[in-house]
Order: C-alpha cells, then structure tokens, then sequence
C-alpha cells in the first residue's frame, strides 16, 4: 500500500505540474482530478498505511474521522464520477460543436465548472461530519468504509446511488460520442483516404473512451463492494 501510494501522489503531482501550465479546458479537468487523488493518496500515507501497521487500540478514533471527512465522499466523487462526467461532456462539446474551442469566451465556463464541484463536494461532505455519519478506515480490511450506524449507511447507501447514476450519464454520453466518431469515420472514409496521423486520432479516442467506461465500472464496482461490505458488517453486530 505504502509502494502503491508513493508512485501514485509522485505520478499525480507530475500531472498537476504539467497541467498547471496548460490552458485548455480538457487539461484544467485533468487537473482537477489530479488535486484530488493527491488529497486521497495523501491520506493513505499519513494515516492508512500506518493503521494498518499499528495495533488499531491505540489509533485515536477522532483523527480516524478527521481524515474521513477529509478524504471520504468529496474528494471520492471528484476523482470518479464528477470529472468522468466533465470529461464526457468536454468530450462531447469537441465533437459535435468543435468551433466552441476556438472562441475566448469571456466567461471562464470550465473555471467556472471546477469551482461548481469542488462546492458540490463540499457540501456532500458535510452530512459525514455529525456524529456516527463518518467516513473511517478500517485496518482489518485495509479499506475505508462508513460506520456500522444508520445514518453513516444511509449515507453509504445514497452515495452509492449518486455514483451509479453518473457513471450511467457518462457511460451514456461517451457512447453518443462513439457513434458521432463513427459516422464522421465512414464519411471521411467515402471521401478521402485516411492517413496515419488520423488513423492514430482516431485509435486515441477510442482507447480513451474505453478507458472511461472501465473506470467507471470501477467505481461502481468499488463502491457496491464499499456498501455490502457496511451492511454485512451491520448484520453481524446485531445493528
């Protein structure tokens, strides 16, 4: 975990730099999602790692629930479903209305964007900061997961929802956007031959859209595992 957790905060911090210095609104979203798996991998080093190696009796309870808001529904969605959908839909702006990339807009849409959810993560996370609604890591496991009570399942159980639908949105919008590029394919191909630096184009949107829909089937796998795993644990503890 700790080997995992290195390479990714060094290969994110490299994306942050890199993107930092780019200007287009695809990269500002890479960005964005670079902040977050930072902020999770961050919080793998400092407080998961060692629970996992320390006696979990004398890990304070409270910093276990400090680092679950921290890291717990916010940063989860922003690194997933959040810009999977912004990507999409990024996507999808540069298929069908292209000449909207050449135009400086006077309002910073995608700044504008960014902004709009890292406050919607925000405010998602602020329900896990009551009382039995948190977000912890469980060393036993080596996972986190929400506490065996009801609020934090219900919690668990909305989220996962959330994370459902938007992985359906952006599963459902790259798919427009395959049968947009094949279309735009066949007729480029009945009017001129298809030369090799299209070719590649063409086989790094494909590889990128596959790309989407595994990860978001990543996400839902991993967050069903997430809930099951709560109730599950509800049921044995009589909860």
């Amino acid at each position: 975990m700790l080997l995992i957790s290195i390479v990714g905060l060094i290969m994110n911090i490299l994306v942050i730099l890199k993107m930092s210095r780019e200007k287009e609104s695809f990269h500002k979203i890479c960005l964005t999602k670079a902040i977050a798996n930072t902020m999770i991998l961050i919080a793998y080093i400092i407080w998961a790692v060692p629970c996992s190696y320390l006696n979990s009796y004398y890990l304070p309870h409270s910093f276990n629930v400090f680092f679950g808001e921290v890291i717990g529904w916010g940063p989860y969605l922003i690194s997933g479903p959040f810009t999977q959908i912004c990507l999409a839909v990024n996507r999808t702006i540069a298929i069908f209305i292209p000449h909207l990339f050449d135009r400086n807009h006077r309002v910073p849409y995608t700044k504008l964007t960014v902004y709009g959810i890292w406050i919607i993560a925000f405010l998602v996370s602020l329900p896990s900061m009551r009382e039995g609604c948190s977000y912890i890591f469980y060393p036993e496991v080596i996972a986190w997961g929400t506490m065996d009570t009801h609020c934090s399942r219900n919690l668990s159980g909305i989220f996962l929802t959330a994370v459902i639908i938007m992985s359906f949105v952006s599963f459902s919008i790259n798919i427009v956007n395959i049968l947009k590029l094949l279309k735009m394919t066949v007729r480029m191909g009945n009017s001129i031959s298809e030369d090799a630096f299209t070719a590649r184009k063409k086989r790094r949107r494909a590889i990128s859209l596959v790309s989407v829909f595994v990860w978001s089937c990543i996400w839902v796998i991993h967050n069903s595992n997430r809930w099951s795993y709560t109730e599950n644990r509800a049921r044995q503890n009589g909860v």
